[in-house]
């Protein structure tokens, strides 16, 4: 196995999509809306690696959620997100940049999914 400056992170990936999730959901927004309501986000990566040929950084997320209400489930839904950044140039902090690009993009779908589950949830009621 080699190892190069693209593949040292300071964090494993799901770490650092987790780090984002948070900070781009809390403290503005709450896990429950108060009456017994709960939404659970799980994911699953499926890629995080750099397509050296095409020069392009790709991210592959299959999200779910699970609606809880009074801790029983009452609902849930996926999302598969695939995002692609390109390099800048040849180096780890380009690497590192389009990454974190891939990342920002996917979290703000995962943002808008749970906001769209949570609103038909809503309706549903």
């Amino acid at each position: 196995m080699r190892s190069d400056d693209y593949n040292r992170w300071l964090l494993p990936p799901d770490m650092m999509i987790e780090r984002q999730l948070h900070k781009m959901l809390f403290p503005s927004e709450t896990r429950s809306d108060g009456d017994g309501r709960l939404l659970r986000l799980g994911g699953t990566i499926y890629r995080f690696e750099f397509d050296r040929e095409n020069r392009t950084a790709v991210l592959t997320v299959d999200y779910t959620v699970r609606i809880l209400v009074d801790r029983r489930p009452a609902g849930s839904g996926s999302l598969s997100v695939t995002t692609q950044r390109t390099l800048t140039d040849d180096t780890p902090a380009a690497a590192a940049a389009a990454m974190s690009g891939c990342v920002e993009e996917s979290v703000a779908a995962a943002r808008k999914f749970l906001i769209e589950t949570n609103a038909e949830a809503q309706k549903a009621k």
